[in-house]
């Protein structure tokens, strides 16, 4: 449940940059630990019907593997960032 709220509430985040005047493909989202999995999990899971400048993910893992979550058509296109440091 936590994972899927704060996934819902980086879309919110997002729609509402986009009802300012941001295209989503500027938009890039990211975070580190935690949010950085949170970031991957909002920005490549199928309820994310936009496509994004890229996801950037500090010290994170990709919650419930990759086969865990339908993907979104759009993220095949969408840059990802995973990076790690010498003892994460």
């Amino acid at each position: 449940e936590g994972l899927e709220a704060s996934g819902r509430r980086i879309r919110e985040l997002v729609l509402r940059e986009m009802e300012a005047g941001t295209p989503s493909h500027r938009v890039l989202v990211g975070g580190f630990s935690q949010g950085g999995a949170t970031a991957l999990f909002a920005g490549l899971g199928a309820g994310f019907p936009f496509p994004l400048a890229g996801l950037l993910a500090c010290s994170a893992y990709l919650p419930m593997g990759a086969a865990g979550f339908g993907l979104s058509p759009h993220s095949r296109f969408t840059p990802v960032l995973q990076v790690h440091g010498a003892e994460d």
